[in-house]
């Protein structure tokens, strides 16, 4: 992709998490911000490189670049959405059955289920 074209959605990641005050907060009280899962789905930071099931279905580059917006605005966050979609929803897309697969991967992919 051209500079300045990549996926808008990398873009909306930047804007959405890196200036978020409640990061500081959880930071500070040692908790986590389960109440940005829903606005991260609908980021599509849950398994971006996965193709359907309600998943981004975004290449390698720009799943990447996603995960490193998140990571600017805190670790806590990429690591969360790495092991959601990285460990445990691309071990359910490549080696389980279609009906786990439809089971489990579309509320993943919005947060309703954590696999982390």
């Amino acid at each position: 992709m051209a500079s300045g074209t990549a996926c808008p959605t990398i873009g909306r990641v930047r804007s959405t998490i890196l200036f978020r005050p409640v990061v500081t907060e959880h930071y500070r009280a040692g908790t986590f911000p389960m109440e940005l899962v829903p606005e991260m789905a609908q980021l599509g930071v849950f398994g971006p490189s996965i193709k359907g099931y309600g998943c981004a279905g975004l290449g390698s580059i720009a799943a990447g670049l996603m995960m490193q917006e998140l990571e600017r605005g805190d670790s806590g966050l990429r690591t969360f959405a790495s092991v959601q979609g990285s460990l445990a929803m691309m071990a359910i897309n490549l080696f389980g059955s279609e009906e786990q697969k439809n089971r489990w991967l579309p509320e993943m992919a919005q947060g309703k289920k954590l696999g982390c």
